[in-house]
């Protein structure tokens, strides 16, 4: 799990995802507004602990989240 924000000025290219109401999954997302994507930011959870959820990635979103999250790791 990610952590997501809506503070978009604190983006930070190197470690999160920008996803804004004109990238191609925004729609799937569920998410109300441009939002931040916080990859800096990462947890484990117990799945009992998970109420259900809001959307999701998508195909196209999940192969930038890879890349990203394999970026951080070999910094």
């Amino acid at each position: 799990m990610a952590f997501i924000s809506s503070k978009i000025e604190k983006y930070e290219a190197e470690t999160d995802i920008l996803i804004s109401s004109d990238h191609p999954v925004f729609k799937i997302t569920g998410l109300k507004k441009d939002s931040v994507l916080k990859l800096s930011k990462i947890a484990t959870l117990n799945r009992r602990l998970i109420a259900g959820e809001i959307g999701k990635v998508g195909p196209l979103l999940s192969m930038e989240i890879n890349k990203k999250i394999h970026k951080i790791l070999t910094l």
